[in-house]
C-alpha cells in the first residue's frame, strides 16, 4: 500500500499542471483584452480596476478626454453595456466625435444584434453624422420588428430631411396609430404636409402639436420628447429581427 508522502509525490506533478493551465488561462485572457480594445478602439485598455467608476470621476470633473478613455475600457469589461456607455455617448456627442459615436453603437449592435435599443440608437448615431440613408435604413430594422418609443418620429424626421415626402406622411400617421398624443409626430406629420403643398391639413396638424404640447407641459411632462432628447436610459429594451 502505498504510503502518504508517495501519494503527495505523485499529485504534486498534476498541481503543477493544474497551476500551469491556470496561469495560460488567465494571460490568455488579458491579450484577448487588449487585443479587443486595439480593434475595437485602437487604444489599451486602463490598468485600473473599476474603469466605470474612473471614467464617470473624469467625466463630472470635465476632463471628457480622460473620461472617454476610461469609459471605452468599461464598455469593452462590461461588453459595451448601457451603463458604460452612456455618459461615453455623451462625451462624443458634447465633443461632435460624430465617427466615434457611431463606432460605439456599432460595436453594440455587433454584441447584442437583436435588441432593438442598441440598433435605435446606431440610427440616430448615423442620421446625425449625416449618412441619412444608412440611418434611415437601420432604424426601418426597428419600425418593422417591433413598436418601440420613438422609432416613427426619428424615421419620418430622416425621411423629410431626405425630402422623401410620401414615406415621411405615411410613417408619420402610422406612427400616430400606435401614439396618438404624440406631439412630435404631429409636428412631422405637419412638415410632411406642408412642402407637399397641404397647408390646410398642415394648419390643423401644427395646431395639433401645439395643444398636445401645452397639455404636456401643464401635466409637467416634457412637451417635444423627440428622438434627438433620447438617450440609452430612456428607452427600453426590446428584441428585433435581423
Amino acid at each position: 500500500m502505498a504510503s502518504l508522502a508517495d501519494w503527495r509525490s505523485e499529485t504534486r506533478p498534476l498541481y503543477r499542471v493544474l497551476f500551469e493551465v491556470g496561469l495560460l488561462l488567465f494571460g490568455g485572457s488579458l491579450l484577448l483584452g487588449f487585443w479587443g480594445s486595439f480593434r475595437v478602439w485602437g487604444t489599451p485598455p486602463s490598468p485600473v480596476f473599476d474603469p466605470l467608476a474612473l471614467g464617470k470621476k473624469f467625466y463630472f470633473a470635465g476632463d471628457l478626454e480622460k473620461a472617454a478613455r476610461e469609459l471605452r475600457t468599461a464598455s469593452l469589461v462590461y461588453y459595451l453595456a448601457v451603463d458604460a456607455t452612456a455618459e461615453l455617448a455623451d462625451v462624443y456627442q458634447r465633443t461632435n466625435d460624430r465617427d466615434a459615436l457611431v463606432q460605439l453603437h456599432e460595436a453594440r449592435v455587433a454584441m447584442r444584434p437583436f435588441d432593438a435599443e442598441p440598433r435605435f440608437a446606431l440610427g440616430l448615431a448615423l442620421l446625425n453624422a449625416n449618412r441619412t440613408e444608412e440611418g434611415i435604413a437601420t432604424l426601418e430594422i426597428v419600425r418593422r420588428s417591433v413598436p418601440y418609443p420613438g422609432v416613427h418620429e426619428a424615421l419620418a424626421a430622416a425621411y423629410l430631411q431626405a425630402d422623401r415626402l410620401g414615406e415621411a406622411e405615411a410613417v408619420a400617421r402610422e406612427g400616430l396609430t400606435v401614439d396618438p398624443l404624440s406631439a412630435g409626430l404631429h409636428q412631422e406629420l405637419a412638415f410632411a404636409l406642408q412642402k407637399r403643398g397641404d397647408a390646410g391639413a398642415a394648419e390643423r396638424e401644427f395646431q395639433r402639436a401645439a395643444q398636445l404640447a401645452n397639455e404636456s407641459a401643464a401635466a409637467g411632462a416634457d412637451p417635444m420628447r423627440g428622438p434627438a432628447r433620447e438617450t440609452l436610459r430612456d428607452v427600453p429594451d426590446a428584441r428585433v429581427a435581423r
